[in-house]
């Protein structure tokens, strides 16, 4: 999968369980300060993100701090743990 592919998925995710407009979910919003996404947000947000991508999150991970190109870089490095060399 192309990391254009997986910047367009995870900021579809993102959008859906925020409630915002794809349009609002830019590769270097924020999460926190740019789309004002609280503790449980998070949570909604990594659950929804591992299911859309099959991946597992760190149960340590502290998403709070960041940005949506953070979050794509990390699915796209679980999904190549999964891939088979």
């Amino acid at each position: 999968m192309s990391a254009a592919e997986i910047e367009e998925r995870v900021r579809r995710v993102i959008a859906d369980e925020l409630g915002l407009d794809e349009d609002q979910v830019t590769f270097n919003a924020h999460m926190r300060d740019d789309l004002e996404a609280d503790e449980l947000d998070r949570v909604e947000v990594e659950m929804a993100l591992e299911e859309e991508f099959g991946v597992a999150f760190a149960d340590d991970m502290d998403s709070d701090d960041f940005r949506v190109r953070d979050l794509c870089r990390l699915v796209g490095e679980l999904l190549s743990a999964k891939t088979p060399a």
